[in-house]
């Protein structure tokens, strides 16, 4: 693939733009991921985690559709 070179200072700008949104939509993406995987720690550890029970449900609904995921 051949590295990408604008024709355009206008061409450059639409680029940038769509990599900076790009970018945006990952790191948005890696937060629910983080958010999530912290959630389902704290419910497969041990002791009790969570203060709140909506936490709770919250985390068996999170893990609930990754078994039914691996189920399909």
């Amino acid at each position: 693939m051949k590295p990408y070179k604008a024709r355009s200072l206008k061409a450059a700008e639409r680029a940038v733009r769509s990599l900076t949104k790009q970018r945006d939509e990952l790191d948005e993406l890696l937060a629910i991921f983080d958010r999530e995987r912290k959630m389902l720690a704290k419910l497969a550890a041990d002791t009790p985690q969570f203060f709140n029970p909506l936490d709770v449900m919250e985390a068996k609904k999170i893990r609930d559709l990754i078994l039914k995921q691996l189920n399909d």
